[in-house]
């Protein structure tokens, strides 16, 4: 009964995003509530921004430290419902393992002849030796596209 499939992302160094599927034997209407704690961090605090979408939960919260630092603490997430009868399940995460950059901002494209030249500002966030850049190249379907990496 315990939720599967937990997987987090680090929004920007703001906001942590975690999606989980419900346990294989648990009822319809398993109210998961998901709690996060880290070192620093008092109490343990419940995750009020919660949803579900065809089945997959969803818990946003903000997440974001003083002061930008090469090492930040584990993030420890544990997943329960109110009744006895969900197995709890806890995991610790390393939250610099899950960041994912904001989208980068000021895009231009332009064409010359048979090429697409793309530019866009770097990242305020990260220093540019930590991110790698990839382009989708996509023809009308936004599913199936190239991944480009950039160099």
């Amino acid at each position: 009964t315990a939720a599967v499939d937990l997987s987090c992302v680090w929004h920007n160094l703001e906001y942590m995003a975690c999606t989980w599927r419900p346990g294989e034997n648990a009822s319809s209407d398993t109210n998961y509530t998901l709690f996060y704690w880290f070192d620093g961090l008092e109490n343990p605090k419940r995750c009020g921004n919660s949803s579900v979408d065809q089945g997959i939960f969803k818990c946003i919260f903000n997440l974001a430290f003083p002061k930008v630092t090469s090492t930040y603490p584990a993030i420890s997430i544990l997943i329960r419902d109110d009744s006895e009868e969900i197995m709890p399940v806890c995991a610790s995460k390393n939250p610099t393992a899950l960041v994912k950059p904001a989208t980068p901002r000021q895009l231009t494209l332009s064409k010359t002849n048979d090429r697409i030249d793309v530019k866009w500002s770097e990242s305020e966030t990260f220093p540019k030796s930590c991110l790698h850049y990839e382009v989708k190249c996509c023809n009308g379907d936004l599913d199936i596209g190239q991944i480009i990496p950039v160099s």
